[in-house]
Protein backbone atom coordinates (compact mmCIF):
# COMPACT_ATOMS: atom_id res chain seq x y z
CA UNK A 1 0.00 0.00 0.00
CA UNK A 2 1.00 3.46 -1.33
CA UNK A 3 1.40 6.49 1.31
CA UNK A 4 -1.21 8.12 -1.25
CA UNK A 5 -3.40 4.94 -0.65
CA UNK A 6 -3.02 5.89 2.81
CA UNK A 7 -3.91 8.98 3.05
CA UNK A 8 -6.87 8.20 0.98
CA UNK A 9 -8.45 5.61 3.19
CA UNK A 10 -7.80 7.73 6.56
CA UNK A 11 -9.86 10.61 4.70
CA UNK A 12 -12.43 8.28 3.66
CA UNK A 13 -12.31 6.70 7.20
CA UNK A 14 -12.32 9.96 8.85
CA UNK A 15 -15.02 11.57 6.86
CA UNK A 16 -17.16 9.12 7.89
CA UNK A 17 -16.34 9.37 11.67
CA UNK A 18 -16.86 13.43 11.43
CA UNK A 19 -19.78 13.17 9.09
CA UNK A 20 -22.54 12.78 11.55
CA UNK A 21 -21.22 14.73 14.00
CA UNK A 22 -20.54 18.08 11.88
CA UNK A 23 -23.82 17.48 9.37
CA UNK A 24 -27.01 16.47 11.65
CA UNK A 25 -29.07 15.53 8.81
CA UNK A 26 -26.68 13.36 7.68
CA UNK A 27 -27.79 9.41 7.71
CA UNK A 28 -31.26 11.11 6.47
CA UNK A 29 -29.46 12.36 3.35
CA UNK A 30 -26.95 9.27 2.94
CA UNK A 31 -30.33 7.01 2.99
CA UNK A 32 -32.09 8.99 0.34
CA UNK A 33 -28.74 8.66 -1.79
CA UNK A 34 -28.75 5.14 -1.22
CA UNK A 35 -32.39 4.65 -1.94
CA UNK A 36 -32.23 6.48 -5.57
CA UNK A 37 -28.54 4.87 -6.34
CA UNK A 38 -30.73 1.46 -5.99
CA UNK A 39 -33.26 2.73 -7.95
CA UNK A 40 -30.95 4.15 -10.78
CA UNK A 41 -29.73 0.78 -10.71
CA UNK A 42 -32.53 -1.39 -10.92
CA UNK A 43 -33.84 0.45 -13.91
CA UNK A 44 -30.42 0.59 -15.81
CA UNK A 45 -30.05 -3.32 -15.21
CA UNK A 46 -33.78 -4.37 -16.34
CA UNK A 47 -34.30 -1.54 -18.92
CA UNK A 48 -30.81 -0.78 -20.27
CA UNK A 49 -29.23 -4.33 -20.40
CA UNK A 50 -31.92 -6.85 -20.19
CA UNK A 51 -33.82 -4.53 -22.35
CA UNK A 52 -37.06 -5.08 -20.33
CA UNK A 53 -38.90 -1.90 -19.48
CA UNK A 54 -41.03 -2.71 -16.36
CA UNK A 55 -42.36 0.25 -13.88
CA UNK A 56 -43.92 -1.58 -11.48
CA UNK A 57 -41.29 -1.16 -9.14
CA UNK A 58 -41.27 2.42 -9.60
CA UNK A 59 -45.33 2.22 -8.86
CA UNK A 60 -44.75 0.36 -5.97
CA UNK A 61 -42.32 2.70 -4.23
CA UNK A 62 -44.41 6.38 -5.28
CA UNK A 63 -47.60 4.37 -4.23
CA UNK A 64 -45.59 3.60 -1.13
CA UNK A 65 -44.40 7.00 -0.38
CA UNK A 66 -47.64 8.67 -0.89
CA UNK A 67 -49.67 5.61 1.88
Amino acid sequence: MTKNQTLLYLAIALSGVLGPILFPNYVQQMAVLWVMVLMASTWDITGGQMGYNSLGNITFFGVGMYV
